[in-house]
């Protein structure tokens, strides 16, 4: 399972040397999910988080931060008890 998971990486290089190429990915990062291509960029959904690669550029994205972000938790969510 692992191993059909890790092939999405080799649809770019870049993010497959920086996602490996750290320490502890798999408690970091998790199983990486998916990958495409968006407006140049690629983009790798992984359990816990994004890699981007643009330009040459890696940036991570917390999932969570881009849930709330994008509206997808509902409000009463995010209030602390």
């Amino acid at each position: 399972m692992v191993a059909r998971h890790l092939t999405l990486l080799d649809a770019n290089p870049l993010l497959k040397n920086t996602f490996l190429g750290t320490n502890g990915w798999l408690d970091i990062y998790g199983l990486p999910i998916g990958y495409a291509r968006a407006g140049g960029a690629g983009v790798l959904r992984t359990q816990r988080g994004v890699l981007v690669e643009l330009n040459g550029v890696i940036s991570t994205l917390n999932a969570g931060e881009v849930a709330r972000s994008a509206g997808l938790i509902p409000a009463a969510a995010l209030v602390s008890e």
